[in-house]
């Protein structure tokens, strides 16, 4: 990954388990947890391996980083007066967000592999009739993934072993050894990294100013009580979000539904000059190549290619930061949050989240000659807008732009272009993933999902799509029946003013309904969520979602911040109304029409992470007026769709009416139509 000396490369590829099913095999997982203990000490060689140089890559120290000594000469194309001094390498909001993640999470696993095989050494001198199979567990042992989208995450929250004090680890010759818990916290020692201080955030838009001692706190924190000599990780907090369902924001439900929308671009249907276009709104909250601003307020570029209701990942690994970081944690402000382990267990996941939609959609890609732009015959560059530490303001970027500080083994940088999955220029990465299995099919390998299969066949892509959109909670015809045998009827909604594609037949009787948020992403100085929810009185109330920012202290400061501020920009968030909550809406307003019930009972409220209230929409101002400064006032529309899956040629099939049996293709959407702005106008908590 480009430190020297003791290069270390890892040998074949193996899978990277979640991180529970690598707790069943007591010899990697003894191996992975002492191998984080050992390249955390400070006298650990070499030095750019060491953990606490590897998590100061992301954000803070805002330094050169060791293992890519030459770098500052060697970053393409900016020269060194670029360099941004209170940034750190780490791109987001950029094209670039999720193959730069890649080889961090690359670099942590080469780190703890090498002293994971050091480790393995002295285990089979000392037990010899074990040797073999300590050291098979060292070469298959990889970084493992924390699966938020597992039930089991909806069913207790944060697994036990992610914060518990202490791990039971097999050590030779096989009894269980209490060990410190790596996974719980990192511990700074004596000295913190350059640049840690106390922050907060005093604003006058807070109604309570959050401080994080970042420079007296001992470790990390996840969800800590806001004093200097705070020794409490606030679990139950977390907890309390990850299982919440409908009752709080950030809940796994939502964080599953949120993925599952990701795959919603169509499949074989994006024509190859779109697929840049369509790469950035995955890829990145920002969405540079369609959203545009005018008169202070966001809007899509005319006839730019845009995908309705399909999600970009960023915006699920946002708000598990800020489930994760709570009020004023280290997982809540990008500057401090990747000295937490688990920020690497979040991101290994995301990496897994990523490869399975390059597997699915294999032609859509940054690619080398930026995005086509609506009436205009050239094509025009994606830029890193805020700039890194090392990557000017504004620096044109492609599949080719170097994601420093990260090296390969012939020394050149990591791009784009060899870090994708399965693209023409992918290098080797001697890492997988589980496959995923079919929810119609579990016990049959043949229909599941692998990634380690590229599939060139039309129909076969589809069919995989479809059953990541199933594995993720996407099914619609599931949602309409179980709201039907629940209350006997069908609700009415808008009539459609378009057909489905050729080819295709309407679910009928549905309608998929989205709010869109936009935001300013500096305009608090820290990150900050949007919560979406609904209100019917006596007749209940609930979390439809959440749009969390995720932003790096000191931002007051950031010249590319001031820069994209005044370029009016914002972030883009798409928050799905699950359709149990349609239903009880309109049940509730059954004498309205839908699009005009569900409006006016939405809500929405600005908060900080950990729960603290900025400010709520109040609907009874019909006047529109507003108690906030405009670039804090987010844009929040509502839309809706008709949902569509390819005809069925079955002459039992009846194709113009409510069929109780899901699709086989993937469901797409047609139809979309605009239902306006959310009623009322901001006012302070």
């Amino acid at each position: 990954m480009g430190f020297t000396p003791s290069v270390f490369v890892l040998k074949d590829t193996y899978p990277r388990l979640e991180i529970r099913q690598l707790a069943k095999n007591a010899k990697q997982f003894a191996l992975f947890i002492l191998g984080w203990e050992e390249i955390r000490k400070p006298d650990y060689e070499p030095v750019p391996a060491q953990y606490v140089q590897i998590g100061g890559i992301h954000g803070l120290p805002h330094t050169l980083w060791p293992g890519d000594p030459d770098g500052k000469e060697a970053h393409h194309p900016p020269p060194i007066h670029y360099q941004l001094p209170w940034l750190g390498y780490c791109c987001h909001e950029s094209p670039l967000f999720p193959m730069w993640h890649r080889p961090v999470v690359m670099l942590l696993e080469q780190s703890i592999s090498e002293a994971a095989h050091k480790i393995a050494e002295r285990f089979a001198n000392k037990c010899p009739e074990q040797a073999d199979e300590w050291k098979k567990a060292a070469n298959e042992l990889r970084f493992p993934y924390w699966d938020w989208t597992n039930p089991d995450t909806g069913e207790h929250g944060l697994p036990e072993m992610l914060y518990q004090e202490k791990l039971d680890l097999t050590l030779p010759p096989g009894e269980p050894q209490p060990a410190y818990n790596m996974l719980a916290c990192y511990k700074f020692g004596s000295e913190y990294p350059a640049g840690f201080e106390t922050v907060s955030q005093e604003n006058e838009l807070l109604p309570k100013w959050v401080t994080s001692y970042f420079d007296q706190w001992t470790q990390t924190y996840r969800w800590p009580k806001m004093i200097p000599d705070n020794h409490e990780n606030q679990i139950d907090q977390i907890n309390k979000h990850l299982t919440g369902g409908f009752n709080e924001p950030g809940s796994w439900f939502q964080l599953r539904l949120e993925v599952a929308t990701t795959f919603n671009f169509p499949t074989n249907q994006i024509p190859e000059e779109y697929s840049a276009n369509a790469w950035d709104q995955y890829s990145n909250v920002r969405f540079q190549s369609g959203l545009t601003s005018k008169n202070g307020k966001t809007v899509r570029i005319p006839d730019a290619p845009y995908w309705d209701g399909a999600n970009s990942l960023e915006n699920s690994h946002n708000n598990v930061h800020l489930v994760l970081g709570g009020t004023g944690g280290h997982m809540m402000d990008n500057n401090y949050a990747s000295f937490d382990p688990i920020f690497f267990l979040h991101h290994c996941n995301i990496d897994r989240l990523l490869a399975f939609w390059e597997h699915v959609y294999p032609d859509i890609y940054i690619g080398e000659n930026g995005y086509y732009q609506p009436n205009s015959t050239k094509r025009k560059s994606f830029t890193e807008v805020d700039g890194t530490w090392s990557m000017k303001l504004d620096q044109p970027i492609d599949g080719s732009s170097a994601l420093t500080p990260f090296r390969k083994g012939d020394g050149n940088y990591w791009d784009s272009n060899s870090a994708r999955w399965n693209g023409d220029k992918s290098e080797y990465k001697y890492y997988t993933y589980p496959s995923i299995v079919d929810p119609d099919a579990p016990h049959d390998p043949a229909r599941a999902v692998d990634i380690n299969k590229p599939v060139l066949n039309p129909e076969e892509l589809e069919r995989q799509r479809t059953v990541l959109q199933k594995h993720f909670g996407l099914d619609h015809v599931a949602e309409r029946q179980k709201e039907y045998e629940r209350i006997g009827y069908y609700p009415s909604f808008p009539e459609p003013k378009q057909q489905p594609h050729e080819g295709y037949e309407a679910v009928h009787k549905y309608r998929h309904f989205v709010v869109n948020v936009y935001l300013d992403p500096f305009i608090l100085g820290c990150s900050y969520i949007v919560n979406i929810r609904y209100d019917l009185g006596d007749a209940g109330k609930g979390v439809i979602g959440t749009a969390s920012v995720l932003a790096r202290s000191r931002q007051e400061k950031c010249a590319g911040c001031q820069h994209r501020r005044e370029a009016g920009a914002r972030s883009r968030h798409v928050v799905v109304i699950h359709h149990s909550v349609v239903v009880k809406i309109l049940q509730h307003r059954a004498d309205e029409a839908s699009e005009e019930a569900i409006l006016k009972t939405l809500r929405a409220d600005i908060s900080l992470p950990g729960d603290i209230p900025i400010a709520r929409l109040d609907t009874s101002r019909t006047d529109h007026s507003q108690d906030l400064p405009k670039e804090l006032i987010p844009v929040i529309t509502l839309s809706s769709a008709g949902v569509e899956a390819k005809k069925v040629d079955d002459p039992g099939h009846i194709g113009d009416q409510p069929q109780d049996k899901s699709p086989l293709t993937p469901y797409e959407t047609y139809d979309w139509q605009d239902h306006g702005d959310l009623p009322g106008g901001w006012v302070k908590a």
